[in-house]
């Protein structure tokens, strides 16, 4: 096996898309946008005589100036063991990393050289995915009852959705919306960066005149995603978001999306599997954090997808526990 860097970047998208992967989180667009926020990005295609080519962009993180680590989200499913050992012996050599931090596409079966460890998904484990295919009339009869009345009524509101970015007003929703449900968010410039990137839109849900309602989307691929949302304090009850999240769907369609992905919702479980809250088509743990965020996505369908378990293969065992004693010590 061997590594090849790819450093024109205008290539990297092709390599990528020409093996059918739409995971915006693998782009190019997204890698600049990852270096913009201060981190080193690898474009690399990983070559085995046997079974073909990988392509994989990898993030180099740091902390305390010192220390590397690298990261791979959304490893394509393609992957298997030897060719993930080869890739951690290099980010291990060429990049000084001490670890490798994998959130596979679906959960990945390792057994290789290096120690494994389970850690948590810094990306969302489990969505909500709507199929473009389907006629408008489709999608709105396979929507709850109380979702499709909520889009008449901002429609009859007179709520007017705007495609434009404006990372002030973004923010602004932003710090309601933080404040209201205790989360902690980005700074402001990291929503910045991203409206600035060319396969990112904003749309936002106006009533009198006053944003209500913003949403930041990536279009990657056949597969348009709902990353961030932010909504206002006020005017609750002409439901903006609703209508904000249907006029979405339509716009993807119209860019020839095949897939709306509605970002993170709650992990899902079977009704009457402990104590879970249903709604529509949807079951999940009423304690779950994404508890309000699942409910208004879960009425406009889909069907569920879960990513695999994030795990860290440990490449410098001192090094890695001399680095977790210091984040214990930091954060007690």
């Amino acid at each position: 096996m061997n590594i090849e860097r790819i450093t024109d970047k205008s290539a990297w998208d092709k390599n990528l898309l020409s093996q059918g992967f739409f995971e915006f989180l693998q782009g190019r667009e997204w890698g600049e946008f990852q270096e913009k926020n201060g981190k080193k990005v690898l474009y690399l295609i990983i070559s085995d005589t046997k079974e073909g080519k990988y392509p994989v962009q990898v993030v180099i993180h740091s902390f305390f100036g010192v220390f590397h680590f690298a990261t791979v989200f959304r490893l394509p499913g393609v992957f298997h063991q030897d060719v993930l050992d080869f890739l951690a012996e290099y980010v291990k050599k060429q990049e000084k990393c001490i670890f490798l931090r994998v959130e596979p596409m679906k959960d990945f079966p390792y057994t290789g050289k290096f120690e494994k460890r389970e850690t948590y998904n810094r990306q969302w484990k489990n969505t909500l995915i709507l199929d473009l295919n389907l006629s408008l009339e489709d999608l709105l009869s396979a929507m709850h009852a109380k979702t499709r009345y909520n889009i008449r009524l901002a429609e009859k509101k007179d709520v007017e959705i705007v495609s434009k970015k404006d990372g002030d007003i973004f923010w602004s929703l932003n710090e309601e919306t933080k404040e209201r449900d205790k989360f902690h968010s980005h700074e402001k410039s990291y929503y910045t960066n991203m409206l600035e990137l060319g396969n990112v839109y904003q749309m936002t849900a106006y009533y009198n005149n006053q944003p209500l309602s913003s949403g930041i989307f990536v279009y990657y691929g056949e597969k348009f995603t709902y990353v961030h949302g932010a909504s206002s304090n006020t005017e609750r009850n002409v439901m903006a978001p609703y209508l904000l999240q249907w006029k979405a769907i339509q716009f993807a369609k119209e860019l020839g999306a095949k897939e709306y992905d509605f970002g993170g919702i709650a992990k899902p479980m079977k009704d009457g599997n402990g104590i879970v809250t249903c709604f529509h088509t949807l079951c999940w743990d009423p304690l779950d954090k994404l508890m309000g965020v699942t409910r208004f996505k879960a009425g406009f369908g889909g069907k569920t997808f879960s990513y695999g378990n994030a795990f860290e293969l440990i490449l410098r065992p001192r090094l890695y526990a001399f680095v977790q004693k210091i984040k214990g010590i930091i954060h007690r």
